[in-house]
């Protein structure tokens, strides 16, 4: 697990310097160099795997080919055995020597063969170029920015890439929008014009001549129907537990998250299983009613594990720039890093249950309005989100704005808008005069792919897209940023090639049934997992910072907003942000909580990222973005 960051077409060691020591915390444990002509490449490592001769860059037999990379692919040792049978030759004992010889072997078809999280540059001197690849589901991020003269930048983190003078530090407007509906940036852009994420399932190739971006993979819909109950059951324990066990793999001690809640539980059960020692688990809290000790201590319990209850003790916001700066966008989820902040004490490397949502159909809500707006289901307010936060009226109101997309793709679109806290009617009047006819307010076109599937039903098409859209801009964005800004890895069973392919071949009536998610994971835990775990209903954390930073929140925001930058710079109209300043926020009005969350943070990004006249690591106290 490391930081990479690099370049193509031209030569500049001390700037090279400058993009990796900006994120040595995602290596704390060492720094390597790659420097060939035009192509330079640089790591940061967090040793995980072979501690003594793992460290980067790593290379072939004759050199001709070097590697950075960031992540871990669990069947290396897999693939190991069967390069070595066709002849080639190891000196490491690392994960990243086998993703050399397999492109030396297979070209760039290698890609297919890993099953693990990844970004890697991988330089070829035969045929001078450089592959940049990322793996399937996002877990690991890489971003790049074009140059002049066929040159470009790479890095894992923006603030790398921000090294160079020319790189513009200029606000993506589309992208703006994106964040201020979805709370999040979808597809290949950033908050950042001409800085782009390489996407989940891509890779690059830089030659003198061009630079190619493809699509390695694809998630395919290939519902099977005929699946037998029993059958699934069977298939999802043996896949789910190779899955864990692969993932175990670790030269350093290893740990799994505890929340009480299904998804990490069943982890622990795994792990516990293929364990030769007790496993060590953390359960997280804010000192608050809402913490989730009794569930995660009755798992704990029952599989013997080595068991830690930690309470956060920070303040949010008091932390809340610093989450900024290692996110490198604007963000309100980011409490995660709280969470690492505290696992670091006493672990490397964890086990998180992010992805289960999304292959076993966890946000039940999203689902049963896809079924309103196809005529699948009434609107009979069965299912509410977060613990029906939403009244019967505002319900059916949501239900009847849906109803009026002009295709599924808007339909998802609007809800997920509404899961983020808006809708069109809140959020009219919200850009300034300066912004009227620069921004298409629709975010519909970044989910239509996903809504083309022939055959498939509008909730197997909305499990697609939260699967290539949210989880990994959203979700697993947050995931890694926080995690690594903390030096810890966080890996995720859920998200193994095989489980994947297995769950996305189960029909919706055996993931959602009776009005909850999961209903296959519930039944193969039956009987493994104590009861009040098996039937329990989801709960996140977003519930309990709610209930923490509501009052907090509207005192920064009337301090930092009105004469801020959103208003003097025009983005936001200042009208529209007095107005939401003046309306209560509630824990059954949501919309204006979400609505400051969001422009706080980018508010704060923008005093980060944009205005400085050179770009460099601020002062990140809270005290220095107050009046």
């Amino acid at each position: 697990m490391c930081g990479i960051a690099g370049f193509y077409g031209f030569e500049e060691k001390a700037l090279l310097k400058r993009m990796a020591d900006i994120i040595s915390h995602r290596g704390p444990d060492g720094e390597g160099y790659y420097t060939n002509r035009n192509v330079m490449l640089a790591s940061r490592r967090l040793s995980i795997i072979d501690l003594a001769t793992g460290d980067q860059p790593i290379f072939n037999e004759d050199k001709s080919i070097a590697i950075v990379y960031n992540g871990e692919i669990y069947n290396f040792q897999e693939l190991r055995r069967d390069l070595e049978r066709k002849g080639h030759r190891f000196y490491t004992n690392t994960d990243t020597e086998a993703i050399v010889h397999s492109y030396e072997e297979y070209g760039i078809e290698c890609l297919k063969s890993f099953n693990g999280m990844f970004a890697f540059a991988l330089y070829d001197d035969n045929k001078k170029q450089l592959l940049l690849a990322r793996d399937r589901c996002g877990v690991k991020p890489l971003y790049y920015a074009l140059l002049k003269g066929n040159s470009l930048l790479f890095a894992s983190e923006i603030k790398s890439i921000l090294q160079h003078p020319e790189v513009k530090r200029e606000v993506d407007l589309d992208a703006l929008n994106q964040y201020i509906r979805l709370r999040y940036v979808p597809g290949k852009k950033t908050m950042f014009k001409g800085i782009n994420k390489l996407l989940p399932g891509h890779c690059l190739i830089a030659s003198k001549k061009n630079i190619k971006i493809g699509k390695y993979w694809e998630l395919d819909i290939d519902v099977n129907e005929e699946i037998d109950e029993n059958y699934a059951i069977g298939k999802l324990r043996s896949t789910m537990q190779n899955a864990v066990k692969l993932q175990m793999i670790s030269d350093v001690p290893i740990g799994s998250f505890l929340s009480g809640g299904l998804d990490t539980s069943a982890i622990v059960a795994f792990a516990s299983k293929v364990s030769d020692k007790p496993i060590n688990t953390f359960c997280m809290g804010f000192g608050e009613s809402t913490d989730e000790f009794e569930y995660a201590r009755a798992v704990a319990d029952k599989f013997k594990t080595s068991h830690k209850e930690l309470v956060v003790k920070f303040n949010l916001f008091d932390e809340f720039p610093k989450m900024i700066w290692h996110m490198d966008m604007p963000k309100r989820n980011l409490y995660p890093y709280l969470v690492y902040k505290e696992v670091a004490k006493h672990i490397k490397v964890i086990h998180s249950g992010m992805g289960g949502d999304e292959l076993l159909g966890g946000y039940v809500h999203r689902y049963d309005y896809m079924d309103c707006i196809a005529g699948r289901k009434k609107s009979n307010n069965s299912q509410l989100p977060y613990n029906k936060i939403f009244s019967k009226e505002e319900y059916n109101d949501k239900i009847a704005k849906i109803r009026k997309a002009r295709n599924p793709a808007e339909a998802y679109s609007f809800i997920t808008s509404a899961d983020a806290g808006f809708d069109s009617k809140q959020l009219k009047g919200i850009y300034s005069e300066k912004l009227k006819g620069k921004i298409n307010s629709s975010v519909s076109g970044e989910f239509e792919d996903y809504f083309k599937e022939k055959g498939a039903n509008p909730v197997e098409q909305a499990f697609y897209a939260e699967f290539n859209v949210k989880m990994p801009n959203d979700f697993l964005a947050v995931e890694d940023s926080m995690s690594m800004a903390n030096s810890v890895e966080a890996r995720v069973p859920f998200l193994d090639n095989n489980l994947i392919d297995f769950c996305f071949s189960l029909p919706a009536r055996l993931k959602i049934r009776d009005g909850s998610g999961k209903y296959i994971l519930r039944k193969m835990v039956s009987g493994v997992l104590p009861k009040k775990i098996s039937k329990r209903k989801k709960w996140g954390f977003a519930t309990t910072t709610h209930s923490l930073y509501k009052s907090e929140l509207r005192d920064i925001a009337q301090n930092m907003l009105p004469n801020g930058v959103l208003a003097c710079k025009k983005y936001i109209s200042r009208t529209f942000i007095e107005k939401v300043l003046k309306e209560k926020v509630s824990e059954k009005n949501t919309q204006n909580y979400n609505l400051l969350w969001n422009l706080v943070a980018f508010e704060i990004w923008h005093k980060i990222y944009i205005n400085p006249s050179k770009f460099q690591k601020p002062d990140l106290s809270m005290s220095s973005f107050l009046k």
